[in-house]
């Protein structure tokens, strides 16, 4: 696979995450632990888009912080955006095992506004 269809691919499933938190945001209940999954996804792999486009391997984890890191120090691409990587990567986990949620539904959306907002960050800039 080329390198820059691959890198195309990780835009257009952190895409689909973004439009599928949009989705779920018209159910009721809102399943909110979901739609911040969603927003966690669609920045994890815009995140490893930026490490394919600097030719680096993008590792296995759902750290946000991790791979903002790595965009930083490796790929030399710094987003200033690790306050939203650590308020996101506990929905890739933590919260979809059956615990009491501690989170409310503004911060939730909030995550998710800010995870779209990086996402089209990451995709513009990769578009240049």
């Amino acid at each position: 696979m080329q390198l820059e269809e691959l890198i195309r691919e990780w835009i257009q499933k952190a895409e689909q995450d973004v439009t599928s938190a949009r989705f779920l945001l018209n159910m009721r209940p809102r399943p909110l632990e979901v739609i911040g999954f969603h927003a966690q996804q669609a920045v994890e792999k815009s995140l490893k888009a930026v490490l394919v486009h600097a030719g680096i391997t993008p590792p296995r984890t759902h750290d946000l912080v991790s791979l903002h890191n790595m965009c930083a120090q490796q790929a030399q691409v710094y987003f200033d955006r690790l306050d939203i990587c650590a308020r996101l990567t506990p929905y890739a986990i933590d919260h979809r095992y059956p615990v009491e949620s501690t989170l409310s539904e503004g911060e939730i959306l909030t995550d998710l506004e800010d995870a779209e907002e990086l996402y089209r960050l990451i995709r513009n800039r990769l578009q240049t």
